[in-house]
């Protein structure tokens, strides 16, 4: 891989933990928010815990150099994490 092109996945890589590291922590301390729209949909609220720990957790996948395919299945729960939460707004 080029140097361009590694330095592009990198930033776009820690752009994105950025985002689901902040949502993670959001969810895991049940900001009155979070509560609020998890309560609206019907969702019990522990799904707050185990969305909150389940992004860090692939937040610590997607940033470990290797295991391609643990990258892959993180990437995967950031796309249908993110399409579902998009519904609550």
């Amino acid at each position: 891989m080029k140097k361009k092109h590694k330095i592009i996945y990198w930033v776009a890589t820690v752009w994105l933990a950025l985002g689901m590291v902040s949502t993670g922590l959001v969810q895991l301390i049940r900001l009155e928010e979070e509560v609020d729209k998890m309560t609206q949909l019907g969702y019990p609220l522990y799904f707050l815990t185990l969305l909150g720990v389940w992004e860090i957790l692939g937040v610590i996948a997607v940033l470990i150099p290797k295991f391609p395919l643990l990258k892959e299945w993180a990437y995967a729960g950031f796309f249908f994490a993110m399409s579902g939460l998009s519904s609550r707004t």
